[in-house]
């Protein structure tokens, strides 16, 4: 088997799931019903950041109170990136540097690594989530209660 064992709630969810491959005692966390409060961070953005990150795992039932450090890990991370950019907007992607000597030269700033790393966290924890656009496709929406005319007109609405 190559790569990494998917849970049974992805493998459901993206329609593969068959039972006679299915782990016997899988760990499945309970899902939480209603979004856990907030973490205390000072941070501006991270309330929002947290809100919408659980909302849209609740949405397709991947909330559970043991991702919540991987949450709020993926939320430090989108702040930490978003902090970096800004920096390397308003300063510029080199600084200067001083030697022992006296003279000085141009050394890439220490907020493109800064920025390269929270990237890579972002982007890992992302997957695991299905928040990027490939990890994403092998999701399928929740069903969307379509309304059906006919039925409006037997109940004798419309």
């Amino acid at each position: 088997m190559r790569g990494q064992r998917k849970p049974t709630v992805m493998k459901k969810l993206e329609g593969t799931f068959r039972k006679d491959r299915a782990l016997r005692d899988e760990f499945t966390p309970e899902q939480l019903d209603d979004i856990p409060q907030c973490p205390d961070n000072k941070e501006a953005g991270f309330g929002g950041i947290w809100q919408t990150v659980c909302e849209n795992l609740k949405e397709v039932g991947m909330l559970s109170k043991v991702d919540l450090i991987t949450v709020e890990a993926y939320c430090n991370a989108v702040l930490m990136f978003r902090k970096a950019c800004k920096e390397l907007k308003e300063n510029g992607y080199t600084v200067l540097v001083e030697n022992t000597r006296g003279k000085s030269y141009e050394n890439v700033s220490p907020w493109v690594r800064i920025q390269a790393e929270a990237n890579k966290v972002l982007m890992q924890t992302a997957k695991e989530f299905g928040f990027t656009p490939a990890s994403r496709t092998k999701i399928p929406q929740p069903a969307k209660k379509t309304e059906n005319p006919f039925e409006k007109l037997q109940k004798g609405v419309g």
